[in-house]
């Protein structure tokens, strides 16, 4: 498979990374080489698959997603100079062995909720954020009334109690706030209200999404 390096981000550490559509091969065991005689060898070093473009465009601001694209982070262990002199416009992208030391994100064909806990615990510390869902067939963990999410410390995967929150609109057209419902100390309260509105408010449509994909067939919510 051929990719242009005019799709990709080459950065000075000897990486290059950027988008994937429709891979022909695994990319978790993926490694790059030249067309020609030159020696390049590159090695997979990040991978992930988007399960909603808002997903990715949070990860990777400015870059534009559709679902089911993937975002890969390749090391130049031989030949960089080649790419970053513009030597060579393009590369082979082969199967090889695993590599050890792959950091690879694995889409849950089972729970969107892991694409919130990823992206919270990037920024917090101490927990992360966790939306739960379930149909009426007892699927999943069902849920009640209004949108929210839990608060989980990583120690321990304690459970310190839910925070609701409005839709898009409703912030835009009543401002209204986040409702917490938790132990959760002042500090880490106002950590979670500047990550929820920040980023042209990707954060807080993120959470309704995950929250609509929980929980579509589940009638014991609300919906406002």
């Amino acid at each position: 498979m051929e990719i242009s390096l005019s799709d990709f981000k080459i950065n000075d550490d000897g990486t290059i990374e950027g988008k994937i559509e429709n891979p022909e091969l695994p990319l978790i065991t993926s490694e790059l080489k030249a067309k020609n005689d030159l020696k390049i060898k590159g090695i997979i070093r990040e991978t992930f698959q988007v399960m909603l473009p808002i997903h990715g465009e949070i990860r990777v601001p400015n870059q534009k997603f559709k679902a089911g694209d993937w975002y890969v982070k390749y090391a130049i262990i031989e030949g960089f100079e080649f790419i970053k002199e513009g030597t060579v416009k393009s590369l082979i992208l082969f199967d090889a062995p695993t590599k050890e030391g792959v950091r690879v994100y694995k889409p849950d064909q089972n729970s969107f909720l892991v694409a919130l806990k990823r992206i919270s615990a990037l920024d917090f510390s101490n927990f992360y954020l966790d939306i739960r869902g379930g149909s009426d067939a007892g699927l999943g963990r069902n849920e009640h009334g209004l949108p929210h999410f839990h608060i989980i410390l990583n120690a321990g995967r304690k459970d310190i109690g839910k925070v609701y929150f409005p839709t898009v609109e409703e912030y835009k057209s009543t401002g209204k706030e986040l409702v917490f419902s938790s132990t959760l100390k002042r500090k880490y309260k106002n950590e979670i209200l500047d990550w929820t509105f920040k980023n042209d408010l990707k954060n807080l449509q993120l959470m309704n999404d995950v929250w609509e994909l929980m929980n579509q067939g589940n009638q014991k919510r609300m919906i406002k």
